[in-house]
């Protein structure tokens, strides 16, 4: 998202630099070739929290940067209060998520802690309406000191066009040419409501003979959502392929995606799924019911009632033709209201108005 972010941004009028306190990463080349300037704390991720801020704490002072943002618990530590002790007077904390900085997130007490590392920011920027009304209830932050930027998806990355045909693709998925095909992409933990998924999917599939459910990614859940496959006895239709390399490639060879999160800050795959023009269907949670026009670009559902997803995959199964009409303005919706474009543009007004 940040590499998106900066890719398109204005990089004449600004100098972006990342500084990654636990050593080098899987993007790290990706941001080479933008030629984003990298920086690593020397003690790594070997290294105890306190030695990491107390190393960033220096590296600030000596660089001495204009605008420091932040945008996980521990970048919050070394850029809110570090950038604070550094004497860096306009630090920004964007928070992606509700449930996870204060009072009511999990474990608790890196909640409470959290709590007082956000009272060093100047400003703070939320990715949905939903994030906003979490920081006012539960940091006490006012209005004046919250921006809305809403995530974006950059098309050269998420819609490529170098993909192979997609009955191939379906092929090597072992699924028919004219099977119906369900996708749902996340970590596989139970925040991302995958259970639910297999539930509804199993209630689906009843009326749907030639449906099967395609699971992308990994985690922590994935042998129990496993053996509950074979409980509700589909395990022949549910198929779990781990991390896939080309998700466009993935997302243009199925029929319908689904986000059944039981919570999320904003849901980007589901925008990214949008945007290579696939009918989309979310729980509304986070800032989902901000990008799904019910009935419009999408349908959308509550796990809060049973049965209700199972019901929204059959509209999409049973009704090709306003399928197709939700993908087409699915992909709309995604490319011209949630480019990333737009949002490197409010992030540089904001840059723009506060340094003011």
């Amino acid at each position: 998202m940040l590499l998106d972010i900066i890719r398109n941004s204005n990089r004449a009028e600004f100098d972006y630099h990342i500084l990654l306190p636990h050593g080098k990463g899987e993007l790290d080349n990706r941001a080479a070739s933008f030629s984003i300037p990298l920086h690593y704390l020397l003690e790594g991720e070997k290294s105890g929290r306190f030695n990491l801020l107390r190393e960033g704490i220096a590296f600030l002072k000596n660089f001495k940067p204009n605008i420091i943002i932040s945008h996980t618990r521990f970048s919050d530590l070394i850029g809110l209060y570090g950038g604070s002790k550094a004497g860096i007077p306009l630090r920004i904390m964007t928070v992606h998520a509700a449930g996870m900085y204060f009072y009511d997130s999990w474990p608790i007490h890196e909640g409470i802690a959290e709590y007082f590392v956000s009272r060093f920011a100047k400003h703070y920027v939320a990715v949905s309406r939903e994030v906003i009304k979490y920081l006012q209830k539960y940091g006490n932050i006012p209005s004046e000191k919250i921006t809305l930027i809403p995530n974006g998806i950059d098309p050269d990355r998420v819609c490529k066009t170098d993909i192979r045909n997609r009955d191939d693709v379906r092929k090597s998925l072992g699924f028919g040419k004219n099977q119906f095909v369900v996708l749902s992409v996340g970590r596989l933990i139970q925040a991302k409501g995958f259970d639910i998924l297999l539930e509804e999917f199993a209630n689906f599939a009843k009326k749907a003979t030639d449906a099967s459910l395609l699971i992308a990614g990994y985690g922590p859940e994935q042998n129990k959502l496993i053996r509950k496959t074979s409980r509700l006895k589909i395990a022949d239709r549910a198929k779990f392929i781990g991390q896939y390399p080309n998700l466009s490639e993935l997302l243009k060879s199925c029929d319908c995606y689904v986000m059944p999160s039981r919570q999320e800050g904003f849901g980007l795959s589901i925008l990214e799924a949008m945007a290579n023009g696939l009918p989309v269907i979310g729980n509304k949670v986070g800032a989902v019911p901000e990008i799904i026009e019910n009935g419009v670009n999408g349908l959308s559902f509550s796990i809060r009632n049973k049965g209700e997803l199972a019901s929204r995959i059959l509209d999409i199964y049973n009704d090709k033709k306003t399928a197709l009409m939700y993908g087409e303005n699915a992909r709309k919706t995604a490319l011209e209201k949630y480019h990333v474009k737009n949002t490197s543009q409010k992030y540089e007004e904001l840059y723009r108005k506060l340094l003011s």
